[in-house]
């Protein structure tokens, strides 16, 4: 018994030195899988298709940084047959609840890329209905405080 409240006094005393943002972090790299090298996080379906996430630090210590997010098939190429699936609403839904455990500001560029993505208006709603909101000041930037 000694033992395991010693390791629980560990765990938490690491995490709470993580600050909120480690936390999050931590609790993403569980709860996807993690790509080669740790270069995403991803999260693959029953037919093949993947979702992937890269996120970057931020010089604010309650936000995080979308570096991107993309869905592909299981060899890493774009696919019509894994868009406008639902997979990457998953993924955002996920992300954004876990954002709102831990207090954590979302931040992301929108930016339409590849031959079957969404165009730049598509995503603006995507994005938006997940709670991102479009920056005033500077377009194509969108912020989601947590709720």
């Amino acid at each position: 018994m000694k033992h395991l409240r010693q390791y629980i006094r560990q765990t938490l005393l690491k995490e709470y030195a993580a600050g909120p943002k480690g936390m999050f972090l931590d609790e993403l790299s569980a709860s996807f899988y993690n790509g080669p090298y740790g270069r995403y996080l991803l999260e693959k379906f029953p037919n093949g298709c993947e979702v992937r996430i890269s996120l970057k630090d931020h010089d604010d210590p309650n936000t995080v940084r979308f570096n991107y997010i993309e869905t592909v098939d299981s060899k890493g190429q774009e696919s019509d047959e894994c868009y406008k699936k639902g997979y990457a609403r998953s993924v955002m839904e996920k992300v954004v609840n876990k954002a709102d455990v831990f207090n954590i500001i979302l931040e992301l560029e929108v930016g339409a890329y590849g031959e079957f993505g969404a165009d730049t208006d598509d995503l603006y709603r995507f994005y938006g209905s997940v709670g991102f909101k479009p920056s005033p000041n500077d377009y194509g930037h969108m912020i989601r405080e947590p709720k």
